[in-house]
């Protein structure tokens, strides 16, 4: 038998935890294969893992929450944020892994688009 996801292949007993959505949070994010840590964290899910890592929103405003894991962090010891922002093609909330410096949810959104890097600002007259 093949066990897969969207043609990334899994072990049965992993297929059965992503199946079943008994896979937690930090099982998920300790795959070494990136492709099944992707879906992996598809299947677990933004609240469900600001709820099982301690997830705490830092800042929000128009254009999100921007939260942050203190639980977790990158190989210089800054801890990992997320920027939570609607989808509005899907009316569904999208997490977003952003980089540890920004402040806001609008630095995360920006810098999601590099625009620092051409001294521009991010100020949408709408967003679609």
């Amino acid at each position: 038998s093949i066990y897969a996801i969207h043609g990334v292949r899994f072990e049965p007993e992993l297929f059965e935890k992503l199946k079943n959505r008994t896979i937690t949070a930090k099982e998920a994010l300790e795959l070494k294969n990136i492709e099944q840590r992707i879906i992996a964290l598809q299947t677990v899910g933004g609240e469900t893992l600001m709820r099982e890592l301690n997830g705490m929103v830092e800042s929000k405003d128009e254009f999100g929450e921007l939260i942050k894991f203190s639980s977790l962090t990158d190989s210089n010891g800054k801890p990992w944020k997320f920027l939570k922002a609607l989808d509005p093609s899907k009316g569904d909330y999208v997490y977003l892994r952003t980089h540890p410096d920004v402040k806001t949810a609008a630095d995360a959104e920006a810098w999601s688009y590099q625009l620092e890097e051409f001294n521009l600002n991010y100020a949408p007259e709408s967003r679609t």
